[in-house]
Order: structure tokens, then sequence, then C-alpha cells
């Protein structure tokens, strides 16, 4: 995910850049994009072609998220679960039940 958004942020930079220098130019140089996809999967040790060109032309289309987050939501407890690990850890070597029994 870091790869595909390290991808995603320097293609906009280097068309954003392309395109500024010449107003009439519309479209960046061929291989741009092959290149720095070749240059972020070197960068973060990932295979040849693991990174999709689809994915990052996909992230440069107007209206969408250039970078992405991780999948599904975030737990608002993710701060304290440190401390419910510690407690869990220290009943079990208590030898005590995590649950209620009846």
């Amino acid at each position: 995910m870091k790869a595909v958004n390290y991808a995603a942020t320097k293609a906009f930079e280097y068309k954003e850049a392309s395109t500024k220098d010449n107003d009439l130019k519309e479209r960046v140089d061929k291989g741009a994009y092959d290149k720095i996809i070749r240059e972020t999967e070197a960068k973060f040790s990932l295979a040849e072609g693991s990174i999709k060109k689809e994915t990052i032309l996909g992230r440069l289309k107007s209206g969408r998220k250039l970078i992405a987050a991780g999948k599904g939501n975030v737990s608002p407890l993710i701060a304290i679960e440190p401390h419910f690990l510690d407690m869990i850890l220290q009943l079990a070597v208590m030898c005590q039940p995590l649950t209620l029994m009846v």
C-alpha cells in the first residue's frame, strides 16, 4: 500500500510539473509512468510487476483519492489495546478465565 501511494504521488507530481511547463502539452512523456513504477518497485524491494500501471492511472483521475489508506475501519479502541492485552496475559499467568462462568 505504501509503495502504491508513493508511486501515485510521484506520478501526480510528474504530471503536474510536465503539464505546467508547457500549457499546450496535455500528456506526459511516453514511458514516464513505467519508469516511476520501476523506481518505486526498486526502492521498496518489490518484485517486478507488483505495482499495476492501471492502479496508478486510476489514482490520477480527477475526483479520485491520490493516497489510499488501509482497508477497513480503524477501531476506536486501538489506543488502549495494549492495556487489554496486558490484562489478558496477567489473567492467563494466574490461570484465571477470561469470560464469566455462570
